[in-house]
């Protein structure tokens, strides 16, 4: 410190993982901040501002593997059926199997580095207060267990893969609009938004599947934000109308499309507390805005008939609309032209319609927006004397 007005502050750290391979197991990882309270070095500030701060940091930070991810493993047996299974051991008798989980020896530790710049400031005898941060945040050889082809005997393998990137701004105001001897309302907005971006995958991929579910999967995909969810989409005819099969169900394209994101627009939150004397009523807001998930919940309701959307028609008969079939006037496999669908899904098929078994592309309707607007808390307190 320097004249109570200029802070630095240095760290430095260095782990070794038995978690890693044993000739790549540590990893340094050092950091800095600068703190400079411009109002008590400059006096010209001091006249507008009770308080005005800026503050930049730098650092890096290391990461290891989880347990086992280095060789291959041994585990208790499992049998696996449709629905549940059977885990040895069985009537006292032990089994064991190789895990489907590839161990991995050229693991190396995942490093984040971040820079942050912001300010802290208070006006009007500490009436308003504002707190505002910058940050970019980098993230080289990030540790996943990636899908692979189970054909090769495994099911996954914990991977080193490319480059991710968070960049984004966390602010918060504080406000005090009343304050008396007996009365106080205060008012606390805080907003944040991320943007994340997958900025190099491993050599030879473009893209990195890191979950799946039926006709879905979650992916790494460059230029994109880490987690995309990809799927099939309806087939379409030049004109964009929905080409169906013989049974009036529409077909699904065999090239999966992107239908979106997990990473959200923005956050916010938003606390009212009042005091009148020792008692305190309080309460929050929190909105998240944007961002996709999966939900098995709705498939299963698709799957049984239980979703809303299963309702159409008063599920009488109905023709898709906007649609068309295919005609092959040649023979060859190609559509040569694309006639009026006049066929009903009828009511031996409307199951089928909303069943994503049968209709591929009503799993985009698993995959739903996870943005809310939620009372979070009111809060009643009494301080004794």
């Amino acid at each position: 410190g320097f004249k109570d007005y200029l802070f630095v502050s240095l760290t430095a750290r260095n782990d070794w993982s038995s978690t890693l391979p044993e000739d790549n197991n540590s990893f340094f990882y050092p950091g800095a901040t600068v703190g400079f309270i411009v109002s008590e070095a400059v006096p010209a500030v001091k006249s507008f501002a009770d308080y005005f701060k800026v503050r930049a940091s730098w650092g890096r930070t290391g990461n290891d593997a989880p347990p086992y991810a280095i060789n291959s493993v041994v585990e208790q047996s499992y049998a696996g059926f449709a629905f549940g299974g059977i885990r040895f051991p069985i009537a006292g008798v032990n089994a064991y199997e190789v895990s489907n989980l590839i161990g991995n020896k050229s693991l190396q530790p995942e490093i984040t580095t971040e820079y942050e710049v912001g300010f802290n400031a208070k006006f009007f005898g500490n009436r308003l207060g504002l707190d505002f941060a910058y940050y970019n945040r980098s993230t080289t050889d990030q540790i996943f267990s990636v899908p692979l082809a189970s054909s090769s005997g495994f099911t996954s393998q914990y991977m080193n893969f490319g480059e991710v990137t968070n960049k984004g701004i966390e602010a918060m105001i504080n406000v005090k609009p009343i304050r008396t001897n007996d009365f106080t309302w205060n008012i606390n907005y805080t907003f944040s938004q991320n943007r994340n971006e997958v900025v190099e995958l491993p050599e030879g991929q473009d893209q990195v599947i890191i979950n799946g579910a039926y006709d879905m999967d979650y992916v790494a995909m460059e230029g994109q934000p880490l987690g995309v969810y990809v799927g099939p989409v309806m087939k379409r005819d030049p004109e964009g109308r929905v080409i169906v099969n013989n049974n009036g169900i529409p077909i699904g394209t065999s090239d999966y499309e992107i239908w979106g994101d997990q990473e959200r627009d923005f956050t916010m939150g938003l606390n009212n507390t009042f005091t009148y004397k020792n008692l305190r009523v309080g309460a929050s807001l929190d909105w998240r805005k944007g961002g996709m998930f999966y939900s098995y919940t709705a498939r299963i309701n698709y799957f049984v008939g239980n979703a809303t959307n299963s309702l159409y028609n008063h599920r009488e008969p109905f023709v898709v609309p906007n649609s068309v079939r295919e005609v092959d006037d040649n023979g060859d496999g190609t559509p040569d032209r694309y006639v009026e669908n006049t066929t009903q899904i009828n009511r031996a098929n409307i199951g089928s319609y909303w069943n994503a078994s049968n209709n591929p592309a009503m799993t985009r309707a698993h995959v739903v927006d996870k943005s809310f607007l939620k009372l979070r808390d009111v809060t009643i307190s009494y301080a004794l004397p």
